[in-house]
């Protein structure tokens, strides 16, 4: 004596609907009482079928992705708080030497600032335009130390000011820090659409360089 079974599969398609994909399988079982199949039916459309394979696939390879960069992505640089309290220990800054920059007719003065790895410095930067000005140096700020930061003579609550610091007409930033690690870095005025010069725009924000040299 066979037993017969029906089972069926239907799949939705992207509209929440009933689509056209249907398996649908009749078995029954033989005198030994294994399973057979008897019949076999595919009702496919086959568009479908191709665009759900492809989403399919998408899927997996963004999730492969993501697990790659999950793992073998760089180790996120250490909460700067937490960076800086740890390169300020035993540093004093009693005597230190003092840094005057201004920033005048969308130009900063001056352009180039050469330190010393391992040294503290005071910054001092003073907008004497009559719009707003910028600092840009994201990298510079992420390789240097900052002990304390004030604005107007104002002491701000936090020791990590950067990328970017901006200034209101007159105002002037001052900070202390630690010039951490040597390289050479690029600061900008991204406020600024560009300098003019005679006759002719330069379309480069106005900036300058900062380099931090190795002591020998």
């Amino acid at each position: 004596m066979s037993h017969g079974a029906t089972a069926s599969l239907v799949y939705p398609d992207f509209h929440g609907r009933a689509g056209d994909v249907l398996l649908s399988m009749e078995a029954e079982n033989d005198s030994n009482g294994h399973c057979a199949r008897r019949k076999g039916e595919l009702k496919v459309n086959a568009g479908r079928l191709i665009a759900v394979v492809g989403v399919l696939l998408l899927v997996s390879a963004c999730s492969a992705v993501e697990a790659f960069y999950a793992r073998y992505a760089p180790v996120q640089n250490i909460a700067c708080e937490e960076r800086t309290a740890r390169q300020l220990e035993g540093i004093e800054f009693t005597d230190v030497p003092r840094i005057e920059m201004i920033v005048r007719h969308g130009e900063f003065s001056p352009m180039i600032l050469r330190l010393t790895k391992g040294r503290a410095y005071v910054l001092r930067l003073r907008n004497r335009d009559t719009e707003a000005r910028s600092f840009n140096a994201a990298e510079f700020f992420d390789n240097i130390a900052v002990a304390a930061v004030a604005l107007d003579n104002d002491i701000l609550p936090t020791v990590c000011p950067g990328p970017v610091v901006e200034m209101q007409p007159g105002q002037s930033f001052e900070m202390q820090f630690l010039a951490a690690t040597d390289g050479v870095y690029e600061y900008r005025d991204t406020g600024s659409t560009g300098l003019q010069i005679g006759n002719f725009l330069n379309a480069a924000p106005p900036g300058g360089i900062i380099r931090i040299e190795e002591s020998y």
